[in-house]
């Protein structure tokens, strides 16, 4: 199990609460936490900027 600290309840936090705000500093902070909460996050968040841009 990964062990849970302090950056990832804030980021956890973050999205649940803070969703309008473009998540790019998140990802930058959760970077420098641990890379593979890094690559998880990178997926999650480009796969959600790509199911939201409008379809022309």
């Amino acid at each position: 199990m990964l062990p849970i600290n302090g950056s990832l309840i804030l980021g956890v936090i973050s999205l649940t609460y803070i969703r309008p705000i473009d998540l790019c500093v998140l990802c930058v902070f959760v970077v420098r936490s641990s890379p593979s909460l890094a690559r998880l996050y990178l997926r999650t968040h480009f796969t959600h900027q790509t199911l939201r841009e409008p379809i022309n």
